[in-house]
């Protein structure tokens, strides 16, 4: 494997990630709303 690929790689990881954390803050929020 390339250096740049596993860069790339670690990227896309940490920005999936982002997305999930950014979706149970939503859902949290939601939640907290309807209570």
């Amino acid at each position: 494997m390339k250096i740049t690929e596993k860069y790339l790689l670690g990227l896309k990881k940490a920005y999936f990630v982002q997305i999930s954390v950014l979706k149970d803050t939503n859902t949290l929020t939601y939640e907290e709303i309807l209570d």
